[in-house]
């Protein structure tokens, strides 16, 4: 087994880890600890069936079924199937997951901590996945923003990135959003809060999901968020995931930014999701 870091403070690798290993509570523990301390970790083609993304999942923590519940596997609710495959006419996941930047479900009043992903069916030179760390995107932010946003707060919203369904057909797009938005709330996060094992603070909120920083004006949410858009924009802050077969990729769902890309037309994808919570909530 070998272990490296993928960039400065952000993102642990690790080859030649086996699926047994994984069963292993010292490997997990080594693993929980590169995933609390560098926020990303990548094990390279290390293929597990269902059950057994599962049951690691369960070694680092409580897996939560995904906050929809037409995107969950139908024979195992821990795991989200992301697709573009059509099986006998019929998707077999959700195509299009998370093209955009963002972190993970941060309309919800207390997102899960972690997300795992497993590459099972990859094509070789697409559907790539880009990540950034949040610290860096507070750190490159203009003073006079980070200054202002210490006590801010910021009011995010699955209406911004909600699928429509057939029940929503007729809406509005203002009954649509209210008709969301009552299923799902506002949720309001502090805009930087403090990541504990580290003492750093990271920007929290994107557009993808965020209405508005609730404390600043038009024009400071236009700096803000258009200055967190111009970092991500630029390659040299981000680790482009290259995936293989059976790889496994987890994030702290609050520290990494991430988008998926797009496929061309008949590259198939299948990507298997499960979201953790920390077990000593």
């Amino acid at each position: 087994m070998s272990k490296s870091s993928i960039s400065d403070g952000f993102g642990t690798e690790y080859r030649g880890l086996t699926a047994e290993a994984l069963t292993d509570a010292t490997t997990v523990s080594d693993v929980v600890d590169a995933l609390e301390t560098s926020h990303l970790v990548v094990i390279r083609q290390t293929p597990l069936s269902p059950e057994q993304q599962i049951e690691f999942a369960r070694k680092i923590g409580q897996p939560v079924p995904f906050n929809i519940s037409r995107y969950r596997h139908p024979d195992y609710p821990e795991l989200m199937i992301s697709s573009n495959v059509v099986k006998d006419g019929k998707p077999i996941g959700v195509a299009r997951v998370g093209n955009f930047w963002h972190q993970d479900s941060t309309y919800l009043p207390d997102p899960p901590e972690y997300t795992l992903l497993q590459g099972v069916q990859v094509p070789e030179g697409h559907g790539d996945t880009l990540f950034a760390s949040a610290i860096n995107v507070l750190e490159a932010l203009p003073a006079d923003l980070r200054e202002k946003a210490g006590q801010a707060t910021a009011t995010h919203l699955h209406s911004r990135r909600f699928r429509m369904r057939p029940e929503h057909v007729g809406l509005s797009l203002p009954e649509f959003r209210a008709a969301v938005d009552k299923e799902y709330p506002p949720a309001v996060h502090p805009l930087t809060p403090v990541d504990e094992p580290t003492g750093q603070r990271y920007a929290y909120g994107s557009s993808g999901y965020t209405e508005a920083v609730d404390q600043f004006d038009a024009n400071d949410n236009k700096r803000w968020f258009g200055a967190i858009e111009e970092f991500l924009g630029n390659p040299e802050n981000i680790y482009r995931h290259k995936w293989t077969q059976g790889d496994l990729v987890m994030w702290k769902t609050k520290i990494a930014f991430h988008s998926a890309t797009e496929l061309p037309e008949g590259a198939g994808r299948i990507v298997h999701r499960v979201s953790i919570r920390k077990s000593n909530r």
